[in-house]
């Protein structure tokens, strides 16, 4: 599904809260679209002026807070790529949800016996090498047994055969 955004906020690298108005309101953008696909893609796309009062602001990993639809709460999306030759007026933003930094991150191995999809995402979010600052979360009382060792939250949550999302069913949000 891809959404037109409202006014996005630029914030840097180590922004959490999204409290304030950051580095600044991107009031200047031609154009902000956010690409969602289930379980999937979770991308913004953005178009800002070469002339614009920001413009020296878009540096990489730097987060643009968007609203990605209709329904949701706005959601930070971390820079990836700035493409500056797109044309002569404007650049081009590609980011990518910050959920995607977990990639970074290692799950050490749990075992679980009748657990219900949220004891498995309280047991991967408590047993990440480095502390997230996401909590895992789950609404599914289905109760399951599983077994995952050694690989990162999201193919913890969303990967192979041995994800939580393969054996729970759900939805990541």
């Amino acid at each position: 599904m891809e959404v037109e955004n409202l006014i996005p906020i630029l914030y840097n690298e180590s922004e959490k809260d999204y409290l304030t108005d950051g580095l600044g309101q991107l009031t200047d953008t031609e154009s902000c679209i956010v690409f969602e696909e289930a379980n999937g893609e979770f991308s913004l796309t953005l178009k800002y002026p070469k002339k614009g009062r920001l413009i020296k602001e878009f540096v990489e990993n730097r987060q643009i807070y968007a609203k990605p639809n209709d329904i949701d709460a706005p959601h930070a999306f971390r820079i990836l790529e700035i493409d500056k030759s797109t044309s002569d007026t404007t650049i081009s933003v590609s980011a990518h949800s910050i959920t995607n930094d977990e990639s970074k991150n290692i799950v050490k191995a749990i075992k679980g016996t009748n657990k219900t999809a949220a004891d498995a995402m309280k047991m991967i979010q408590n047993n990440l090498v480095v502390p997230s600052r996401f909590n895992y979360l789950s609404d599914i009382d289905t109760l399951k047994s599983f077994e995952n060792a050694h690989m990162t939250p999201l193919a913890a949550v969303l990967g192979d055969e041995y994800s939580m999302q393969r054996l729970y069913g759900g939805e990541l949000k």
